[in-house]
């Protein structure tokens, strides 16, 4: 499922229009087939859950600048 392919496809589709487009793509895919794009989801949401709370630790750590 490629949103470029879909807009590509229907170059006067308006954003809501490719968006219900994907969604019918999406609930015809068979469930194996939907795992694949939830695994990969699962995976990044990690990985930025983890780079936030890296960032979030370095905020807390630096001093407020002050005004002069």
């Amino acid at each position: 499922m490629k949103a470029t392919k879909d807009s590509n496809e229907n170059p006067a589709a308006s954003f809501t229009e490719i968006g219900s487009l994907l969604g019918k793509k999406w609930h015809s895919l068979s469930a194996p087939e939907k795992d694949v794009y939830q695994k990969r989801s699962d995976e990044e949401k990690r990985v930025y859950e983890l780079k936030m709370k890296e960032y979030k630790a370095m905020i807390s750590q630096q001093q407020p600048v002050k005004a002069e």
